[in-house]
């Protein structure tokens, strides 16, 4: 079993093709851990995936969810995979090596050459130069990090 846990609706960016509903919506940690349980009732590995708006917002909840379910592995011996799909602008040296320590997986999201004109902050600045310092800090923790990126053939900024 696979889960996908939109852990938060709040994102640090304004990306113009964004189909998530700007919020402040966040997943209650109760919801969270009885995601976990129903995931181990099936007595076969499973993935958590982070997801959101931005997730690493909600990192503290991403802790929490990690450690409970490290609990039902000590528990009961059941096996977890994580990964995280990320805008990339939050993460820092703290995050990658926590997604080190439990072999998590980062899925980074990037636009390519459009990245300055699709992926904003609110005051519309464009987010590629923080990422040409992020992705190397990436790369150093995770070589095998996952890019995702939009289609070169048609430009995603148009609605």
């Amino acid at each position: 079993m696979h889960l996908t846990l939109h852990i938060t609706n709040k994102c640090n960016l304004r990306c113009t093709y964004c189909y998530v509903a700007k919020g402040e919506k966040t997943m209650a940690q109760k919801t969270a851990f009885a995601a976990v349980d129903l995931a181990a009732s099936e007595k076969k590995p499973c993935g958590l995936i982070f997801f959101g708006g931005e997730p690493l917002i909600e990192r503290e909840l991403i802790y929490d969810i990690v450690a409970y379910s490290q609990k039902i592995k000590k528990e009961t011996g059941q096996i977890f995979y994580y990964k995280i799909t990320t805008n990339g602008t939050l993460l820092d040296e703290e995050f990658l090596k926590f997604s080190c320590g439990i072999n998590m997986m980062i899925g980074f999201s990037h636009d390519g050459y459009m990245q300055d004109d699709c992926r904003v902050f609110g005051d519309g600045k464009g987010t590629a130069e923080i990422l040409a310092e992020k992705i190397p800090m990436l790369l150093q923790y995770q070589p095998y990090a996952v890019a995702m990126c939009i289609s070169p053939m048609r430009s995603p900024c148009v609605p």
